[in-house]
């Protein structure tokens, strides 16, 4: 099992107490004192960069192992869906926040996913970025092969529970984890798909009702209208920001002769993207024309949705418009 941590750089000064709060989740989640687990169990491993514009830890936990993917994901879906349990009340903060939530990013966890081993940088326009270097700074049992996420000693396994089990003998995760499920299916209509999850983290979810009428707008105006609607932290999460070039990429497909329309859409799309704080036109413009290369594209529907799941105390009032598919390279398109 392996984690990759990343946060605003502020994060840094909680790294331990992160790491801990992790290492006991976790134990939680897998019902570790019931089955006999020791009291430093699971044992983790840090890989830990020097990047001064985040906090960026990986974190693996080598005793933990599954049969394969599948088997993995079994656990991970809810396992990340819980993550908002475990709250922590930090110095300047008002109330509790869900600090793992916070930092945790869900997005790795796909099938051809690489995940990056001791001593790897990223690159950047060509450039190696020598900071985000990824260090160990111990090794389990002092073997160096435990710094690989896929690295398996069968002799070293925690027992861990089937699923259901877990789900039987803990009855907050269980109901937490129902309940969630529940508002993502409410959101979506349950087409929802796996890779997704890291779009419906509670930490996205505002309070406050009313009514939000989208009825007799324009798709452009239905557009715009809808990043206004959205979670600023939205703007933060990787995740959300590429799904969101790809919608920004449908509409500028749709538009592509009009430009007004198109001026309009950008215009649109870096107000919203300007959350971030090392936001750059730049960026944005490279990361939407990848998108516009993609033959199926996310649309105003799958924004709608990321609207409802941000706002669950409000009403969503529309009307029936059409839903455009751009047809880039005079292929047939497709829409979410």
């Amino acid at each position: 099992m392996y984690f990759d941590l990343d946060g605003q750089r502020g994060y840094g000064s909680l790294h331990n107490e992160i790491v801990y709060w992790l290492k006991m989740y976790v134990r939680w989640f897998f019902s570790g004192d019931r089955f006999g687990w020791e009291a430093d169990d699971p044992q983790a491993v840090l890989l830990e960069s020097q990047n001064p514009l985040k906090y960026s830890c990986h974190v693996v936990f080598p005793q933990i192992q599954f049969l394969n993917f599948e088997h993995q994901m079994q656990y991970m879906k809810i396992l990340l869906t819980c993550l908002p349990q475990l709250k922590v009340e930090l110095e300047g903060e008002i109330g509790e926040i869900p600090i793992l939530e916070r930092v945790v990013d869900a997005v790795p966890y796909t099938q051809f996913q690489n995940f990056r081993g001791p001593y790897a940088y990223k690159r950047k326009g060509g450039e190696i970025q020598l900071e985000t270097q990824l260090r160990p700074n111990d090794f389990f049992e002092g073997n160096q092969l435990s710094c690989f996420a896929g690295h398996v000693d069968v002799e070293k396994a925690l027992m861990i529970s089937p699923v259901d089990d877990l789900l039987a003998c803990n009855p907050e995760l269980r109901d937490f984890y129902e309940q969630h499920a529940n508002r993502v299916l409410a959101a979506t209509g349950g087409r929802g798909s796996i890779n997704d999850m890291a779009l419906y983290e509670t930490v996205f979810q505002r309070t406050g009702g009313g009514v939000m009428d989208f009825a007799g707008l324009r798709p452009i105006e239905i557009y715009e209208e809808a990043l206004q609607w959205l979670s600023e932290y939205r703007a933060i999460q990787w995740w959300s920001w590429f799904r969101i070039c790809g919608v920004t990429g449908f509409m500028l497909s749709h538009h592509g002769n009009d430009v007004a329309a198109r001026e309009q859409i950008w215009k649109a799309h870096h107000t919203w993207s300007s959350q971030y704080p090392y936001f750059t036109v730049e960026e944005n413009v490279r990361m939407v024309e990848k998108a516009c290369r993609r033959s199926r594209l996310p649309g105003l529907p799958f924004l709608l949705n990321l609207v409802r799941f941000d706002n669950p105390d409000m009403s969503i009032r529309e009307h029936a418009f059409r839903t455009f598919s751009p047809r880039p390279n005079g292929g047939k398109g497709h829409n979410e």
